[in-house]
């Protein structure tokens, strides 16, 4: 899981300067296109006319320079074009433009980074954001200036928030501009044309955080926990489609009982570390489920508790820095991960991690449609996914299993016996029982 800290922490670092970004010389690909290998679904010649729009030049001549792999996203093809000289990033599933660069415009920025002009004449924050902004309206499709939020006053990151206030999180756009000038120098997106449709959340902001810190409870040694940030609704989105509305904490875990929200306040105010564990957790608006926990151990741990106290000492939980009931610590049993590895690229970051019952494994329906690009529909406890290729029906373990694969249905959602996704697919299973990793290799 990505907290929603990592990543606009991730986005602004791209977006601070030239000294943090790629090289412009040439556009970065891991392979050469290989028209045998890589059957994607949106052709070069496609990906070439789309660029053109994008760009609106329609006579603009462009060259395949190769393949991009990126973590957890589609492949890219990297186009460069010589009049103008520009380098372009084209999602080889969406055709969406994800990225964009301008070499020479990139020269004249890093000179003036490296002392072409003085600091004092920067443009003002809010000239530097208009021009992003003017940057956006033009190439982002559906740019909206009352949906598009600049998430901080010092980079140009720009995120989607509906009128209902839920941050979705699949749709934003980086430009970085020249700070004397505002000529754009460098642009990364991800965009949809169709209207996103996000579900009406059924669990309370307060009681999503009694369950998150709940879950923190179980961790070995934990004494106390709080909120140090509570972010609104967020969709996440996955490569394959897969939606959840969350509410994501990020909490703060210490195994001292006296630790306090002002202790962290003064520990991490002048950027210090804290001596607490950070802990991210998502937890599931519709259902109430912990959907995803992110704690990679302790961070500058506090000091240990006594040898056979570990989880037995009082756990405290604050919300917003007030006390409220005390819980009844959680187990928190590892939590399978599911990876799939097509055409090259690992996916790691899904919303809907896989089922594992009686030692027989189950991935979520929607994943197995998306990956057969197929539509998925459901009536009468069955999922149905059509296809070019054909129809394949999946019963859930309530409805009789006279006709179709059996699945299990939990809280609405249909997960599909692993050896069937994979005897569709095509694809061999791996599973890691230390680490509780399920990986499909299609």
């Amino acid at each position: 899981m990505k907290s929603i800290a990592t990543i606009v922490a991730g986005l602004a670092f791209l977006s601070a300067g030239l000294a943090s970004l790629p090289a412009y010389a040439e556009p970065h690909c891991d392979r050469a296109y290989d028209a045998a290998q890589m059957a994607f679904a949106v052709t070069p010649a496609q990906a070439e006319d789309l660029v053109r729009a994008w760009r609106q030049i329609s006579d603009m001549e462009l060259e395949l320079k190769g393949v991009e792999f990126p973590e957890d996203f589609a492949p890219a093809y990297a186009f460069e074009s010589q009049q103008p000289h520009e380098h372009f990033k084209v999602d080889t599933e969406t055709g969406e433009i994800v990225g964009w660069s301008d070499p020479e415009a990139a020269d004249i920025y890093e000179s003036n980074l490296n002392g072409g002009l003085p600091p004092e004449t920067k443009l003002s924050q809010a000239a530097q954001a208009a021009a992003s902004a003017q940057f956006l309206s033009v190439h982002y499709p559906q740019f909206n200036f009352g949906l598009m939020v600049r998430t901080c006053p010092e980079c140009n990151v720009w995120r989607k928030r509906t009128a209902a206030g839920v941050w979705i999180l699949r749709d934003y756009g980086v430009v970085v501009v020249d700070e004397w000038t505002g000529a754009p120098t460098w642009y990364r997106g991800r965009y949809r044309t169709a209207p996103v449709s996000v579900p009406t959340p059924a669990v309370g902001q307060r009681d999503a955080a009694v369950i998150a810190l709940d879950a923190c409870g179980a961790i070995e040694g934990a004494a106390v926990a709080f909120a140090t940030e509570s972010l609104d609704l967020m969709l996440r989105e996955d490569e394959l489609g897969g939606q959840r509305l969350v509410y994501a904490f990020t909490i703060a875990v210490h195994s001292d009982p006296t630790y306090t929200a002002q202790d962290y306040e003064a520990e991490t105010s002048g950027g210090a570390p804290s001596s607490a564990a950070i802990v991210s957790v998502d937890v599931d608006a519709v259902t109430g489920e912990m959907s995803d926990l992110d704690y990679s151990g302790p961070l500058g741990w506090g000091p240990a508790p006594a040898k056979g106290r570990a989880g037995k000492q009082p756990f405290r939980r604050f919300l917003n820095k007030a006390v409220l009931t005390e819980p009844q610590a959680l187990g928190l049993p590892q939590r399978a991960r599911l990876c799939v590895s097509r055409r090259g690229t690992l996916l790691t970051d899904f919303c809907y991690p896989p089922l594992v019952r009686n030692g027989v494994s189950y991935v979520y329906v929607g994943y197995l449609a998306s990956l057969m690009r197929g539509t998925l529909s459901w009536q009468n406890k069955r999922a149905t996914i059509r296809t070019a290729s054909g129809v394949f029906e999946f019963a859930s373990d309530e409805a009789a299993p006279a006709s179709g694969r059996r699945a299990v249905n939990v809280k609405g959602r249909l997960f599909v016996p692993t050896v069937d996704a994979c005897a569709i697919l095509n694809a061999k299973a791996a599973w890691e029982n230390d680490v509780k990793r399920l990986t499909l290799k299609l």
